[in-house]
């Protein structure tokens, strides 16, 4: 039986706050692309939602308005942020749950 390949450097990738900080912007997109997430926002909001995603698994969009991505409190509570819309308004949303499907 062969070895395994104890050389691949992809499986020892770990992704955590500091490695994220070192990515360039558009490979911290490519990553919350491949995930289905939203990519807008600086550097330091991308990294945020990666770290949000690695803790709580890909959250989907709001059930009631299906604009914005769910959020999850300290308390373990979701929510919706609420949305921008095409005219540069903000839509608040008043979702909130103790577990989302």
């Amino acid at each position: 039986a062969a070895a395994a390949d104890d050389d691949d450097d992809d499986a020892d990738v770990v992704l955590d706050e500091e490695a994220l900080r070192k990515m360039k912007v558009p490979q911290l997109k490519e990553l919350l692309k491949y995930n289905g997430q939203l990519r807008g926002g600086n550097k330091g909001e991308l990294v945020e939602r990666i770290l949000d995603r690695i803790a709580n698994g890909n959250l989907p969009r709001c059930p009631m308005c299906h604009r914005a991505i769910i959020k999850v409190t300290d308390e373990g509570t979701y929510y919706c942020p609420g949305y921008g819309d095409a005219s540069g308004n903000y839509n608040a949303c008043e979702f909130e749950a103790d577990s989302v499907e």
